[in-house]
């Protein structure tokens, strides 16, 4: 490599090891390409393409860049860089060294072509020129295939193996046999290992159990003995007996299947409807808030909004009925509006907000929490409002604020902006508005520790 690189006018700055700072800045220009050059693009060929390309780089590189505050061909020219030297300058320095294998195959890009029989063993070297793939020894090349693309292939070599006698004497190592003197053996009936087996029924037991493992029911293989067991005292039938074992499989995979999806749906908490106190909240319609639970709202792609102070329930509500949708089946995914904004912030400044606002995008069902404790900027205002417009009649969307609407202009620190939030939340919407006493502080409040706060 080094003298490739003298050869080619070219030299090298090491850099200090675990010292970012001194590495040169690489941009993500594959990335780049992919999220805004290629998607939509249409072409007729590679050559259409590469010109969409070229004219495309061209406008490209005419903006401002947002690091260096300048364009980046007016940065390419002071560069100063040299043509790409000619094919016949580094020609040389392509040739790859291989190891001729012992059947006379060097192995190139995942396929192996095949040399005559007489280099098996030897040095050589490889290079791919216009689509063959050369391979050298001794200053000559001995043998010439055009390449292929398909993995773990293996091209021959026009009479590889011309001129090689066929091996006489025996295979290495020479088969062996050692031969023992008898022995007396007990002469049994076979109807006792008949009975030391149950009649064959331990063997095929475990082939049973064998087969539900390699069919990957291996709930029903675990519990095979336990419900032979308990059907030879119950004495089912053969459709009882298998639907027993395929309803404890569907349970186990459904169980799985839960905590999957709960683990991936990042829930705070586990909260059930069941847990939550209506009597203590008269002002929840315990009616609506069932009929949310069977998520027909999320099929309609409507949203659901939990409005009201701090402590009445609105996270409970919320985490509550994720676990509904989650038992249904339905992707959920739960975030704080601080979490998303510091997320979303994040990839703005990395340049990759495309791709992170895909989670926020994908799940059925996404669940914003305590809207209203910390106020916008313009930057998180904008985040926010990229998020509801991407999931506006996609998907749903349930959200918890400590805020009316008419306070979310306010809040983001641009009424218009606000305005055109809500109208896409509320347009198909639920809205429940809590009105009520803080359940974190319900016992202080029997035992008069705090008193209920007045109303003005």
């Amino acid at each position: 490599m080094p003298t490739l690189l003298q050869r080619l006018g070219l030299f090298t700055k090491v850099c200090k090891v675990r010292r970012p700072e001194t590495k040169g800045k690489v941009e993500r220009g594959v990335q780049y390409v992919k999220n805004n050059f290629l998607p939509g693009k249409r072409f007729v060929d590679l050559q259409d393409l590469n010109q969409q390309a070229l004219h495309w780089c061209e406008r490209i590189n005419r903006r401002i860049h947002g690091t260096t505050g300048e364009r980046p061909i007016d940065r390419l020219r002071e560069e100063n860089l040299s043509p790409i030297p000619s094919a016949e300058r580094w020609e040389k320095y392509l040739h790859e060294p291989r190891q001729v294998s012992r059947d006379g195959f060097v192995s190139y890009d995942g396929v192996r072509y095949g040399v005559p029989w007489r280099y098996s063993g030897r040095e050589g070297t490889v290079r791919e020129v216009n689509g063959w793939v050369e391979i050298w020894a001794d200053g000559t090349c001995i043998a010439r295939h055009q390449k292929v693309y398909r993995s773990r292939a293996t091209v021959f070599c026009e009479n590889q193996y011309a001129g090689l006698t066929t091996a006489q004497g025996y295979a290495y190592p020479r088969p062996q046999a050692r031969q023992i003197s008898s022995q007396q053996v007990e002469v049994r009936s076979l109807d006792v290992y008949e009975q030391l087996t149950g009649g064959g029924s331990m063997i095929e037991l475990e082939q049973a159990r064998l087969r539900l493992e390699e069919l990957g029911l291996q709930q029903a293989a675990l519990l095979l003995d336990a419900h032979l067991e308990a059907a030879s005292h119950g004495q089912p039938t053969y459709l009882s007996f298998l639907n027993m074992l395929l309803d404890a499989e569907i349970a186990e995979r459904q169980k799985r299947n839960m905590e999957v999806r709960t683990k991936l749906a990042h829930l705070p908490y586990r909260k059930t409807l069941e847990e939550f106190d209506f009597a203590f909240q008269p002002s929840i319609d315990e009616r609506l808030i069932r009929e949310l639970a069977t998520m027909t709202f999320v099929t309609r792609h409507e949203n659901v909004l939990f409005l009201g102070p701090p402590g009445v329930g609105k996270s409970h509500l919320a985490v509550a009925l994720a676990v509904e949708a989650i038992s249904q089946g339905i992707s959920v995914y739960f975030v704080s509006l601080s979490q998303l904004i510091e997320d979303l912030r994040k990839a703005y400044t990395e340049n990759r907000l495309d791709k992170r606002l895909r989670i926020y995008i994908r799940p059925k069902l996404l669940i914003i929490d305590e809207i209203g404790y910390l106020p916008f900027d313009s930057l998180a205002a904008n985040l926010f409002f990229q998020v509801v417009s991407a999931r506006y009649e996609r998907g749903s969307i349930l959200l918890t604020s400590n805020k009316s609407f008419g306070e979310w202009g306010e809040l983001m620190g641009d009424p218009i902006l606000a305005t055109a939030i809500l109208d896409r939340l509320l347009h198909h919407s639920h809205i429940v508005n809590i009105r009520g006493n803080s359940y974190r502080l319900r016992e202080k409040m029997r035992t008069g520790a705090y008193g209920s706060p007045s109303t003005t």
